[in-house]
């Protein structure tokens, strides 16, 4: 993919996080603060067409199989489902599910696709929809 510029939905991780159904949105603030800084720091056009990636993180792979079926029908490129190492030697292991797809967002925009992606990890078990990165579309 190339450069791109991560933001993580702050809570990464099983370990600590809070239970899912207490999770929030990615703050529309934050989202703000990531458009400005891609524009002040980059060349890149965040109003045009980007690669956006897209996150899903699990303790098993079924349910993240289940996620990349309907990603996929809806047009998102299967990137990986792989597993990561433990964030702490104890604990268990974690699958992570990438996407992509080339795309135009707005903070807006971005921030009800981020809440449509946290519904769908919800409807999930032991899902956590992870964030998102963006790089130039190429």
């Amino acid at each position: 993919m190339g450069k791109s510029i991560f933001l993580a939905a702050m809570f990464a991780g099983f370990v600590g996080s809070p239970p899912i159904s207490q999770q929030q949105h990615i703050p529309r603030a934050q989202l703000e603060e990531m458009f400005a800084g891609i524009q002040a720091q980059t060349t890149w056009n965040i109003n045009g067409n980007m690669l956006w990636g897209y996150f899903f993180t699990s303790r098993g792979k079924s349910e993240l199989e289940k996620i990349a079926v309907v990603l996929k029908r809806n047009g998102y490129r299967l990137v990986e489902i792989r597993e990561r190492e433990p964030k702490a030697p104890q604990a268990a292991a974690e699958w992570q599910l990438h996407v992509e797809r080339v795309e135009r967002h707005t903070v807006d925009t971005l921030y009800t696709r981020n809440g449509a992606f946290e519904s769908l990890a919800k409807d999930h078990k032991d899902v956590i929809y992870d964030g998102m990165d963006v790089g130039p579309a190429n």
